[in-house]
């Protein structure tokens, strides 16, 4: 059996957000939909601008730069907004301010804090993700538990994973 405590911090409610945008269907298409309007009207545009002259190709030329505002906006979202968001979510959640535990065997994980505990099964959850910081664990698109590395050791961490991926597979892959 396995121990590791830990405080959630700002930076690891931002970062489990990210993995799970980076997990959302629809948040995959408001990344790449900027993209898309950016290299489309930009080869409308040139084709526009060499048949028919600059005039022509000005409303093509503007849907380039609505793309571009789109994507400094994702940019700008997810550098200053997020963490905002983040820090506001963490002063408001007391529970989540408390010192928590994270225990687990080859059979169950558990999370614990002064408020409660929950323990899970590897199996329970639906898919699993490893970012830079964290290890994201699913238990449904919209219910994660956050387990952050920087309170694990490497040779946790490893067994951590090896446990996820025996239950639930690779990392990312959403189990049915």
């Amino acid at each position: 059996m396995q121990t590791a405590t830990f405080r959630y911090t700002e930076a690891d409610i931002a970062d489990a957000w990210r993995v799970q945008a980076r997990h959302n269907v629809f948040m995959k298409l408001i990344n790449i939909a900027p993209w898309v309007i950016i290299v489309f009207n930009l080869l409308i545009g040139i084709w526009l601008w060499r048949g028919k002259g600059w005039d022509a190709s000005i409303p093509s030329f503007t849907w380039v730069l609505l793309g571009a505002a789109l994507i400094l906006w994702r940019v700008l979202g997810d550098r200053f907004l997020l963490p905002n968001r983040a820090r506001r979510f963490l002063s408001q959640q007391k529970s989540m301010q408390e010192v928590g535990t994270i225990v687990w065997d080859e059979h169950q994980i558990t999370f614990s804090a002064l408020n409660g505990e929950t323990r899970h099964c590897w199996s329970d959850f639906s898919q699993w993700a490893d970012s830079r910081s964290s290890l994201v664990l699913f238990q449904s698109d919209n219910v994660m538990n956050i387990v952050p590395k920087r309170c694990l050791s490497d040779d946790q961490v490893t067994e951590v994973r090896r446990r996820l991926e025996a239950a639930l597979g690779p990392a990312g892959r959403k189990r049915k």
